[in-house]
């Protein structure tokens, strides 16, 4: 049997597998971690004060004037794991306007998104580049 966990901000994988461990409570069955390369704890929440977040608003703001940019919880799997080390605040933004369609073919066999989507992430990044010079 194979559980997918998506750990929130606060607990860790030794945490979760407590958990799952009081609640099966049987010793007969073993908990324990698959898929090393992917486990991971959770990212440290970004600051939402500082430089490269208010860039990525700025831009955001430019490329959707009538949108809300507001920072959410995304309980996903990214390669932005690999750069906690690296950088203080990291960022998950995908500056792009998903229908509920859109976002049913997410890692599906049709995945894709509309040239003019595309047209609009190449824009926004060029912007944001500009957005982050001093």
């Amino acid at each position: 049997l194979t559980i997918n966990c998506r750990i929130i901000p606060g607990e860790t994988i030794e945490s979760v597998l407590d958990r799952l461990r009081k609640i099966v409570d049987d010793e007969r069955i073993h908990i324990e971690p698959s898929g090393a390369a992917f486990a991971s704890n959770p990212s440290k929440v970004s600051s939402t004060d500082s430089f490269g977040f208010k860039a990525i608003q700025k831009t955001a703001q430019q490329i959707f004037p009538k949108g809300v940019i507001a920072p959410a919880l995304a309980i996903v799997g990214t390669d932005s794991r690999h750069y906690e080390d690296l950088a203080k605040d990291t960022y998950r933004f995908m500056p792009l306007q998903m229908t509920l369609k859109d976002l049913r073919r997410i890692h599906g066999i049709d995945e894709r998104i509309g040239i003019e989507d595309y047209k609009k992430l190449i824009h926004f990044y060029y912007l944001l580049v500009q957005n982050s010079c001093y």
